[in-house]
């Protein structure tokens, strides 16, 4: 397999026991882990937007806490393209989003089967190209991947999902240059903005990412023309270039219920948890429209939670 990622930060780990000293783990351990890796994880079902269920791979405490070894001892020393959002600082959904926000047209284009599609094979090369021997690159793959893929709830997934489309990013970013346009990638959401060059240069953009091994769902393809609504990992870039969150009436209008009719319009039965999840959501807002997000605020004090 050809090289996945380029780095000046090879971190030389030639030998489990050296893998084991860095991980802080006994060797017998590191070994003994991998071999039942599958029974390390269990299913938590999440709801999607359209109501359908997608299932999340969580790993057990021990293999969480190694995992998040792997991603900051080993992981994270190899930096990620500018271009590349979703980890660490400054890389939010609305950072994002600000990127394209002086772009008169946009296109989206969304990855099929993410995770599932960054298979065994393309992470054992990966930790290979990082500096680790074969052997270590084979224990980690096993400590990293669930059925032979990156399982969503792992850690250690996110990054190693960005790290794997090295070689895409590195391509689509220059040919963004090269074009004077914008390009980012969050996660399996793929933006490009600028002139109407974006327009011209969609089936080049479709055919690079095919020859990198992946596939596109092609109903989520998406053009924006100018003095439209543009919608960016579930936020609205208006025509003025200022941004806004489609769901944020929604909420509104759900902590007026709850403000009104009390717990009977709890949308779950986990008080605790939905009161956190509504907090979250009124937080977030406010990082893109204070003044919204202090109404809603005033009316989440007013509901009563008893």
């Amino acid at each position: 397999m050809k090289k996945i990622v380029h780095t000046n930060h090879r971190i030389d780990i030639d030998s489990t026991a050296k893998l084991a000293t860095i991980l802080d783990v006994d060797k017998e351990e590191l070994f003994s882990i991998p071999q039942n890796v599958s029974v390390l994880y269990h299913k938590i079902p999440l709801k999607k937007k359209d109501g359908s269920i997608r299932e999340i791979n969580a790993p057990e405490n021990k293999l969480k806490e190694i995992q998040h070894k792997i991603l900051y001892k080993i992981l994270a020393v190899n930096k990620l393209l500018p271009c590349v959002y979703g980890c660490g600082i400054g890389k939010s959904i609305i950072e994002n989003a600000k990127k394209h926000s002086k772009g008169k047209y946009m296109v989206n284009f969304d990855i099929k089967d993410f995770f599932p599609s960054v298979h065994y094979k393309r992470i054992v090369q990966l930790y290979i190209d990082i500096g680790c021997s074969n052997s270590v690159a084979e224990v980690l793959c096993r400590l990293s991947t669930l059925d032979y893929c990156l399982p969503q709830g792992a850690p250690t997934s996110p990054y190693l999902s960005s790290l794997a489309l090295h070689n895409l990013d590195t391509r689509l970013f220059q040919i963004a240059k090269i074009n004077r346009i914008t390009y980012t990638r969050y996660f399996d959401d793929i933006s490009i903005s600028g002139s109407d060059r974006v327009i011209e240069i969609k089936e080049t953009i479709e055919k690079i990412i095919r020859s990198e091994g992946y596939q596109l769902k092609i109903a989520k393809t998406k053009i924006y023309k100018p003095n439209e609504d543009k919608e960016i990992t579930g936020l609205i870039i208006k025509p003025d270039g200022s941004l806004d969150i489609k769901w944020k009436e929604e909420t509104m209008k759900y902590c007026n219920k709850l403000k009104q009719f009390g717990l009977a319009k709890l949308k779950s039965s986990l008080i605790e948890k939905e009161k956190q999840s509504l907090y979250g959501k009124i937080v977030f807002i406010c990082s893109v429209d204070v003044k919204y997000s202090k109404i809603l605020y005033d009316i989440f004090k007013q509901i009563d939670w008893h």
